[in-house]
């Protein structure tokens, strides 16, 4: 059953409390309100009329007329609410036939003239403003009994205190039923209807949760205009004697009633300037102000001015606060648009804020259009992420169009992501795929690969061609040794330059692929193999012969042909070992007395020169080795710096909550 609310529960509440002490440059509230309806002047900042509107607002602080309705018209059903000043009753209208709302004033008050006033005011300036979203007086009268009454729509529904009230709960029937968006469209009918009311030249001041109700069926309703002021007529003064009338108190000190007396509205709601008592110069944007803290109150969940006593209301209105409502509820997920609205709308200082309530409404509308944009990619992303979905699993169950169905997945993954980055399905696909790679690589980046892997190899072939142009050198080292067999030293010193030539040219990328590798390792073992003339084919040949052979392999991809470039460098060693252990070659070494002489065929082994050439081979090959191990790693490093570039690219494609799950 849908709850039941009088368009007016909160009657005014007569109380006089003790404000905080203003800031520097205020004038005392006491004295500034002093005579304040006397000398207040009409606001043109709210007292404009309507286009075509040539009505004027009545002077409503007349006093009803003394006709009095029928007895037999309206027969009391129940009470639906009271506060300081009257009662509301459900009647119902026996002339029309259908239930009313009637607020009476009670009886204490009925001869108190400015108390008077102030009720037939409320009724006057509501019956006069006539909007869909403000309750429309029907009647203002007295009972036969003497009381003054007025007649008003009965309307049905919930007001966004308890709408607030029950999403702080957490009530699913809350969250299903006022959705932010939902809320946000009420929100600004509201504020249109405030809007209309200042362009008849009328501020609420008494605008808060409890007085902005959403009807049972999508009507919105702005109410209790008990304390509006009116553009060009004095407010009407609190009687002096109204402690005698035994004054409702705030119970608990709570501040969410309406406070009369010193100021006029309720602590939390009312503007800075309000509070201070600057009645005489209130306009539209004070009413701007009242509907931000409503707004910061309906996305955080949470009052704008911590709930407290009083005097800390009024205090954190006067000093201002914090008018994000993301900042106080991080968990809300509060779009900064939202945020931007409500700083705006709460500025300390007016002149900051919306110049008017049709203003505020523009700027939540112009974020709810932008919603929507959102709400159509969200939902284009969904029928992009379940595309992606199906594609996905055709791709990781292989088969001949596996790789179709990845680059399908794949690039309806981007598409969802793209209109909504933190699509938690699309996410999820991504990363499946990303766990799964394809076995194979696609045509494209296998030539890319390739061109890689050649470029890795020219490298490696210029640091090989400059090791073989290092033996031209041990010719001069020779001749310095001494020379036994020119014919030796010839061949030696030809295929080494010829050698270094070949290595140089393929890395410079001049020799044929078909050619480059067999080149290089025929000739690199030949080189090698024929300065076994010098030291035998088991002294310093294996180590130059795993160099060469080394870099020949690091630019094979087969193993079929790593395992034909191993078998050509070990030719370097076994095929002299062979030659001499048939008597083809002279033998490279002799073994006198347990000592193992070396028997060269190309040269003599003066002391100085033979170490010198020794060194020189054998610092040549560590630095050679080193050189080519140093340019392998980096080059290694270069492409995992690269791959984790590449990953960390992916991965800010997720949420963080996907990254960290």
């Amino acid at each position: 059953m849908a709850d039941e609310r009088p368009s007016q529960l909160d009657d005014e509440v007569i109380t006089f409390v003790k404000l905080p002490e203003p800031p520097s440059g205020h004038r005392n509230v006491g004295q500034h309100n002093q005579g304040a309806g006397r000398h207040e002047r009409a606001s043109t900042a709210f007292a404009a009329k309507a286009p075509g509107d040539e009505a004027e607002l009545v002077d409503a602080s007349g006093l009803p007329p003394d006709a009095s309705h029928e007895e037999s018209r309206y027969g009391e059903r129940e009470l639906l609410g009271e506060g300081g000043m009257g009662k509301i009753f459900l009647q119902h209208d026996n002339r029309i036939g259908r239930d009313v709302a009637m607020k009476v004033l009670r009886t204490r008050y009925a001869k108190q003239a400015d108390t008077l006033a102030r009720f037939t005011r409320e009724a006057r300036i509501q019956g006069q403003l006539e909007h869909p979203s403000i309750v429309p007086v029907y009647d203002l009268m007295r009972r036969p009994n003497g009381d003054v009454c007025f007649t008003m729509k009965r309307v049905r529904g919930k007001t966004l205190e308890q709408i607030v009230d029950g999403l702080s709960r957490k009530d699913k029937a809350f969250i299903d039923t006022y959705p932010r968006r939902k809320l946000l469209r009420n929100f600004g009918a509201a504020c249109l209807a405030v809007d209309f009311a200042h362009t008849r030249g009328v501020l609420h001041r008494d605008l808060k949760p409890s007085n902005i109700m959403i009807g049972d069926y999508g009507e919105i309703y702005v109410l209790d205009w008990g304390l509006s002021k009116v553009a060009g007529l004095p407010d009407i003064p609190v009687p002096k004697d109204a402690d005698a009338e035994q004054p409702v108190a705030l119970p608990d000190d709570t501040g969410m009633h309406t406070l009369d007396g010193a100021v006029l509205g309720t602590p939390g709601y009312m503007s800075p300037e309000q509070v201070r008592g600057e009645t005489a110069s209130l306009d539209a944007r004070s009413d701007v102000y009242s509907l931000g803290a409503i707004l910061y109150e309906m996305l955080a969940l949470q009052a704008l001015h911590a709930r407290g006593s009083v005097s800390g209301m009024m205090s954190s209105t006067v000093h201002g606060v914090d008018g994000r409502p993301s900042f106080r509820a991080p968990q809300r997920s509060i779009p900064s648009e939202l945020d931007a609205i409500s700083v705006k709308a709460t500025q300390l200082d007016r002149e900051h804020r919306f110049t008017s309530a049709r203003e505020l409404h523009d700027a939540i509308e112009r974020y709810l259009d932008g919603e929507q944009d959102m709400k159509l990619m969200r939902e284009m992303a969904q029928a992009h992420a379940r595309a992606a979905e199906v594609a996905a699993e055709y791709a990781l169950a292989g088969g001949p169009n596996a790789r179709e169905e990845r680059v399908r997945a794949l690039r309806e993954v981007g598409r969802a992501l793209a209109l909504d980055p933190s699509h938690t399905e699309a996410q999820r696909v991504l990363l499946k795929l990303l766990a799964e790679p394809p076995q194979e690589l696609p045509d494209d980046q296998q030539l890319d690969v390739l061109e890689g892997d050649e470029d890795s190899g020219r490298m490696t072939m210029s640091i090989n061609g400059y090791y073989h142009l290092s033996f031209v050198v041990t010719t001069l080292l020779v001749l310095w040794m001494g020379v036994k067999s020119w014919t030796a030293l010839l061949l030696y010193a030809v295929v080494s330059a010829a050698t270094a030539a070949i290595a140089l040219l393929t890395g410079r990328g001049f020799l044929p692929p078909n050619y480059r590798l067999f080149a290089n390792v025929i000739s690199g073992t030949l080189a090698i193999g024929f300065m076994s003339t010098m030291f035998g084919p088991l002294f310093l040949i294996p180590g130059l012969a795993a160099m060469s052979t080394m870099a020949a392999a690091f630019n094979t991809p087969s193993r079929s042909g790593r395992a034909l470039v191993i078998s050509i460098g070990v030719l370097a060693v076994l095929v002299p070992l062979l030659l001499e252990s048939v008597g083809l070659l002279p033998p490279s070494y002799e073994f006198r007395d347990g000592v193992l002489v070396i028997l060269p065929r190309m040269h003599h082994f003066p002391p100085t020169a033979t170490i010198v050439f020794l060194s020189y081979i054998g610092l040549g090959h560590i630095i050679s080795i080193s050189v080519l191990m140093g340019r392998l790693h980096t080059a290694r490093l270069r492409a995992l710096h690269k791959l984790h570039l590449h990953t960390w690219q992916l991965k800010q494609l997720v949420s963080d909550e996907t990254n960290n799950s």
